[in-house]
């Protein structure tokens, strides 16, 4: 769980903010009109929640993580062969 800082480009502006990426974490500078997804390294991302910390003027955002376990398919059977 560790953060790392990343490049954001929101609204035409690029922006450093800090990324952890394993709890899907993002710590930013406020931005008005954030909207509703974010691209990190080329990967869109739904923005869960967004918190505007005053004291800090930052956002702190929960992203969307990958749910799918690998071996699964969206319906829940299993990709595996049966031999």
């Amino acid at each position: 769980m560790a953060w790392e800082n990343i490049k954001l480009k929101i609204q035409g502006k690029e922006l450093l903010a800090q990324h952890e990426s394993d709890e899907g974490k993002i710590l930013m500078p406020y931005v008005k009109g954030l909207g509703d997804s974010l691209t990190i390294n080329g990967k869109e991302h739904k923005i869960l929640e967004s918190i505007h910390v005053e004291m800090d003027d930052v956002l702190r955002l929960k992203l969307a993580m990958a749910s799918k376990e690998k071996g699964e398919k969206s319906d829940g059977k299993s990709v595996k062969r049966s031999d």
